[in-house]
């Protein structure tokens, strides 16, 4: 990352660089890009209403589920195994 980091500013203008992070707020950004301050407070919370963890909630759930089922599969297929040995 600090590599990655450092080839930028080695490419880009200072002029046209901009570092910046989301603790830093609405002021330089607007400032680097010529706009206003936007006059609501700088988002500091994910305001995605909580869908970001319910898709992972869900993902998590069908990996679950997929993994359940093919132990199932398993199991069943050892117990078949077994009776068909103990039939012998």
């Amino acid at each position: 990352m600090i590599e990655h980091c450092n080839m930028i500013r080695g490419l880009v203008p200072k002029e046209r660089l901009l570092e910046w992070t989301v603790e830093d707020g609405w002021e330089p950004l607007c400032a680097f890009l010529g706009k206003e301050i936007p006059a609501e407070p700088f988002p500091h919370a994910n305001a995605s209403g909580g869908e970001y963890e319910k898709k992972e909630r869900a993902a998590g759930l069908q990996w679950l589920l997929a993994a359940l089922r093919n132990v199932s599969i398993i199991v069943a297929l050892a117990a078949m195994a077994g009776i068909y040995v103990r039939q012998r």
